[in-house]
């Protein structure tokens, strides 16, 4: 089974620059503190997963992911079977800013995975497609 990291940065991303005492954690409400609405979407974070792996289930591992203005609700872990595959959503979610997902391959082949944000005011941040991921048009 041959695994193969897919996560990009979105073009949009930024490095992260605090701006409260603690970004991450969960806000009251989805209106910034400044009265502004939110209209930017979360970063989706980075994520590491085997190279390669002959046992399963694979720990595919996420960190960095954050909303500085309404705060997270939820990280979402993608996958993509091979390089003709589809991507689709695992199901698989978190509230965590960084954590862990367990996948479960469904037989030997390259898997890609993407992770995507959503916070508290609605925003989310793009699906995968194989141009963000692989760089194919």
């Amino acid at each position: 089974m041959l695994l193969k990291l897919g996560m990009m940065p979105p073009p949009s991303w930024k490095p992260f620059q605090p701006e409260h005492d603690n970004p991450l954690a969960p806000r009251e409400s989805a209106v910034p503190t400044d009265g502004s609405p939110d209209t930017t979407p979360p970063n989706p974070g980075q994520l590491t997963a085997p190279a390669y792996s002959k046992t399963a289930p694979l720990t595919i591992s996420y960190t960095g992911v954050y909303d500085t203005q309404s705060g997270l609700k939820n990280v979402k872990l993608w996958v993509k079977m091979g390089t003709t595959g589809a991507w689709q959503n695992t199901g698989q979610t978190s509230t965590a800013a960084s954590g862990t997902f367990q996948f479960q391959p469904t037989g030997d082949n390259r898997y890609y995975f993407f992770l995507q944000a959503e916070d508290n005011a609605g925003n989310v941040s793009p699906e995968p497609t194989d141009g963000t991921v692989l760089g194919n048009p």
